[in-house]
């Protein structure tokens, strides 16, 4: 019973303590005198920032109604020392307090038991600075009414963190950027979306609070994870679920380039598709952020524990005139130096206070401050050296815009350049070689390697804005002399794409090019070299002929699977590609090609026309035979553009021995002729190497020969264009071998499947096309058989690797194609997975098109076979892997019980009952049911050791429909029941199998 009294009595004290303590201080007895002094004094919560590095703890009185000129403090640790100040005779006391006060008020620090503490003047709001050796575990400060030397005020002052929160120190983890950091003065410099600055992505940081708990007990205040730039403190009011505040512009730095001094930007991006983290308890969730000087996480939700992880990326940016004033510094690189400071971001804690709606954040709170500096930031400048050559093959119009890292058009051609020398080049700028710059700059040329320049009138680039400029203001032109050979050039820039013009150049009438070399350089304001281009420059020559023969292999390889078979028993086979150009001819000459020596002189009407021309190929010294070799083409001969001649349309589209460029009535232009190198090998000669070679791949070499090139030269014709001349004999021309033919017999492995319904009928034929798809779909569930080979060989069945059946002749072993078909259907027998016999039966028919039928199986299963197809030699052509899904035989509908009823211990009888099975047969199927067990029983049992036996018959059956309908009975002998002793339900199971009906043959005679 006392100690339940004391229970009550101690809940009841801390009740009456909840929301303020009250201190009933009880004097010391003096001598026998019983006089009683009790004074009643109200704390208040004082809250104090605590350095626990420094061993400080500061608080102020800003918030609190203490008037210096009325009242003293003083601080003591421990309550129970209090009552020495309260009673009217402490008069020794009350006197310390007051010279104490006189200390503080004149700078002087005062002592109190461990504790050490003084006035700070130095900042508007005057704070009492408490310093330690060893932590207090708790301080009070007392209020001394000096007109009534009696305690007025006592001060309970809060400096730890509070319980909830003693692990909630923020854990930071970053990919922070504290080196040097610098942006690219090139084509690659991009803005960020803050008015023309330029952005330093600093890496992102994670500052997190694993331990989080809302509301530390009753007191509404939560600890958050906040971040800020430099040293800034200000509380931002919550209202509801929004957050209001003041427009805070960016905090603003200043850097000094050289003399000149701009103002940085720092401020925060957050990723948007950060969420807080689970779990969560709440009715509202969301980040507090001003996307310029500071974020913090806010959360209003309920006491959870939780994690609460603020994540950030720190940035820097600049304005583009720094850019530009960069420019005008003759200089690669350089490190700004920060003129101001505050240059860090400072992730701190945020308190949010639920009692007034407010977050704070508070730069200076410790030990929860982490600042990272910024980074010392630069601009580096990039710069390139290219060579390369420019070619120049129009000398009518001889002018090229060169916008890429090469340039092939009509007037000439430009090579890709080869990097000399790359500092910091831009994506852009490696892609768009003899490209200017894109701003203010000025252009120059110099000869060298013996060329020298004269007559230089260097050109100016116009600088709008960073990188939108690059437009001549006035273009580079300068003559460039090699020996008595000169050339003027003049080049101009648009957004830095240059055209280079040959404006004139001499000797005009040269058959070969003429070369000449210079340097190109592009310098910014500051005369710094940003851009260098070792160009070697060639003038047009006259009546060049060139051959594009990058088609045309040394060795070609053909199938006869994939052919073009010809009327007149020839195949045709591709044999590479040509291309002849003559460029800048003069007026009487034409491009010709020729197979072999070729001479024509004639005045035709329409097109020359000669014949195929002849080529032996050549097997191991102990196989050869002729093919026909010719031109194909198809342009159209009397085309007045640059067109053909020499195309013989009245067979196949074919030319044949020759073929000529199309002659024109003026000069500067490009003829061209472009056709294909065919050969005709006989199907006659294929058919004997199918036959007499077993060779996949047979090497066929043409005859060595010097005819047995193609020529590419010019042709010529009168001024009257009444006669033209071809003569591959005497004008220089350029020959080319015929290639060596690889001929390949693929071999090819296709995949097959075919799945049955079961409304296939047994036997019945399924025929595939040439797609390999079946003509009718009935019975089929699906089904793909590609046809065999369309000549004459055998094949032979496969599963795994055994043979199955004797190898089957396929005809037509003396035909190119139209054959591989068999006279008669042939059968096998296969094994389904199961290791039951399937019979199927297949004919082949011309192109190797299938028939196939299924004949016999027993269940659905799955078959899988290979049917291996050879040609006349003995080679292996192709092997086609087939799936065979068979159907079900039957299917059940339905089955009875077989219900003996109520079995009467000692009766002396036996029990007999029967029920009825019904199944559908597929497939013309006559199935048959089968009872599983061999001695045709069933065992009975009660589950306790009881058992009888019954007898199981399949009496009869009778067909109802589509359905069979079998008559199921069982009998239980008297024998077994009256040896059975158990009582309660008896239950067994029969099994019955699905079996095909055998056909039984009666021989019947007259």
């Amino acid at each position: 019973m006392k100690l339940l009294k004391y229970i009550i009595f101690s809940l009841a004290l801390a009740i009456s303590l909840k929301g303020g303590e009250v201190i009933e201080s009880l004097p010391t007895r003096e001598k026998a005198e019983m006089n009683i002094e009790v004074t009643k004094i109200f704390t208040e919560k004082i809250v104090a920032s605590h350095d626990e590095d420094l061993k400080t703890i500061t608080l102020d009185f800003k918030n609190s109604s203490v008037d210096q000129s009325l009242y003293e403090i003083f601080l003591f640790e421990d309550l129970n020392t209090l009552p020495s100040y309260s009673v009217s005779n402490a008069r020794g006391r009350v006197f310390d307090v007051i010279k104490n006060g006189a200390k503080l008020r004149a700078g002087s620090k005062v002592t109190s038991g461990k504790l050490t503490y003084f006035l700070n003047r130095a900042k508007s709001t005057p704070t009492l600075n408490i310093q330690y050796e060893e932590k207090p575990n708790k301080i009070y400060v007392g209020v001394l009414n000096k007109s009534t030397n009696s305690v007025a005020k006592i001060f309970n002052v809060e400096y730890d963190t509070p319980t909830l929160f003693s692990n909630a120190v923020p854990t930071i983890t970053s990919t922070y950027k504290s080196g040097n950091q610098y942006k690219i003065d090139n084509e690659d410099l991009e803005e960020n979306p803050f008015e023309n600055y330029y952005l330093f992505d600093l890496g992102d940081v994670k500052s997190v609070i694993s331990n989080y708990a809302a509301g530390n007990g009753g007191t509404n205040i939560d600890i958050l994870p906040g971040v800020t730039i430099g040293e800034y403190n200000q509380t931002f009011k919550s209202s509801g679920t929004n957050i209001t505040y003041d427009s805070v512009n960016f905090n603003a730095p200043k850097i000094k380039v050289g003399s000149y001094e701009v103002e940085v930007r720092s401020h925060f991006y957050s990723p948007s598709s950060e969420t807080p983290q689970s779990p969560l308890v709440h009715s509202v969730d969301y980040k507090f952020r001003d996307d310029k000087k500071c974020i913090a996480y806010n959360v209003n939700r309920t006491n959870t524990s939780t994690t609460l992880t603020l994540h950030t990326m720190p940035r820097i940016s600049f304005p583009e005139e720094t850019i530009t004033v960069f420019r005008s510094v003759n200089s690669s690189e350089e490190l700004f130096e920060y003129s101001s400071t505050n240059n860090y971001f400072n992730f701190v804690v945020a308190k949010r206070d639920r009692n007034n709606n407010t977050i704070a954040l508070i730069s200076d709170i410790k030990p929860f401050s982490t600042k990272f500096y910024f980074p010392k930031m630069g601009i580096k400048k990039d710069y390139a050296e290219f060579s390369g050559k420019i070619e120049f093959s129009d000398f009518k119009n001889p002018s090229l815009t060169i916008d890429g890292a090469s340039t092939s058009t009509s007037s000439g051609t430009v090579s890709n350049f080869v990097s000399n020398k790359e500092t910091n080049l831009s994506s852009k700028s490696q892609n768009r070689l003899l490209r200017g710059l894109l701003f203010e700059s000025t252009v120059s040329a110099s000869g060298t390697n013996g060329s020298s320049v004269t007559e230089l009138i260097s050109g100016a680039i116009n600088g709008d804005r960073i990188n939108n400029g690059g437009d001549s203001t006035t273009p580079l032109s300068f003559k460039v002399s090699n020996g008595s050979n000169w050339a003027k050039i003049q080049i101009s820039y648009s957004t830095g794409v240059p055209t280079f013009t040959l404006v004139d150049y001499y000797p005009k009438s040269s058959e070969t090019k003429n070369s000449f070399t210079f340097n190109v350089e592009h310098k910014e304001a500051s005369g710094l070299v940003r851009r260098k281009y070792n160009i070697t420059l060639l003038t047009p020559d006259t009546n060049k002929l060139t051959v594009d023969t990058n088609t045309i292999p040394s060795t070609s390889t053909y199938t006869d699977i994939d052919r073009t078979p010809l009327n007149n028993k020839y195949a045709v086979f591709g044999g590479g590609n040509l291309k002849v150009s003559l460029s800048n001819f003069i007026f009487g000459y034409f491009p010709a090609l020729t197979l072999g020596s070729a001479k024509i002189k004639d005045t035709p009407s329409a097109q020359i026309v000669t014949d195929f021309k002849k080529l032996k190929l050549i097997y191991d010294n102990t196989y050869s035979f002729d093919t026909r070799i010719h031109f194909y083409t198809v342009p159209n001969p009397f085309d007045d553009k640059d067109g053909f001649y020499g195309v013989d349309t009245h067979v196949q589209g074919m030319s044949k021995e020759i073929i000529s460029g199309k002659h024109v009535s003026s000069d500067n232009k490009n003829l061209n002729i472009s056709t294909s190198l065919r050969l005709n090998i006989p199907e006659k000669n294929i058919v004997e190497m199918r036959k007499n070679i077993k060779e996949k791949s047979i090497t066929l070499t043409p005859e060595e020969s010097s005819e047995n090139v193609v020529i590419a030269t010019i042709g010529t014709h009168n001024e009257g264009k009444t006669l033209f001349t071809v003569d591959s004999t005497t004008i220089p021309n350029f020959k080319y071998k015929y290639p060596t033919i690889v001929f390949d017999k693929q071999q090819p492995i296709k995949e097959a499947s075919i799945t049955l319904n079961t409304d296939y009928i047994k036997g019945s034929k399924i025929s595939f096309n040439l797609t390999g798809t079946p003509g009718s779909t009935a019975g089929i569930i699906s089904a793909f058989l590609p046809p065999g080979l369309s000549f004459g060989g055998s094949y032979q069945i496969y599963q795994g690797e055994t043979k199955i059946g004797d190898s089957i002749t396929t005809n037509g072993v003396d035909k190119y194609t139209s054959a591989g078909d068999t006279t008669e259907t042939h059968k096998f027998i296969l094994k389904d997975t199961l290791g039951n016999d399937v019979k199927i039966s297949l004919k082949h028919n011309v192109n190797g098109l299938i028939d196939f039928s299924l004949d016999e199986w027993s269940t659905d299963a799955e078959v899988d076979f290979k049917i291996v197809y050879y040609e006349g030699s003995g080679l292996m052509r192709q092997t086609t892997v087939v799936k065979l899904i068979t159907p079900r035989i039957a299917s059940e509908v339905s089955k009875g019980v077989l219900d003996f009823g109520v079995i009467l211990k000692g009766s002396n009888r036996s029990y007999s009952t029967e029920t009825k099975v019904i199944i559908t047969e597929h497939s013309c199927h006559d199935v048959s049911l089968v009872i599983s067990n061999s001695d045709n029983k069933v065992t009975l049992s009660n589950g306790s050791g009881s058992n009888l036996v019954a007898d199981i018959s399949i009496d009869s059956w009778t067909k109802n429909e589509n359905n069979k309908v079998f008559t199921l009975s069982g009998n239980i002998p008297i024998e077994s029941v009256n040896k059975s002793t158990g009582e309660g339900t008896h239950s067994g199971t029969v099994s019955l199998n699905m079996t095909i009906t055998p056909t039984t043959k009666i021989n019947v005679r007259k």
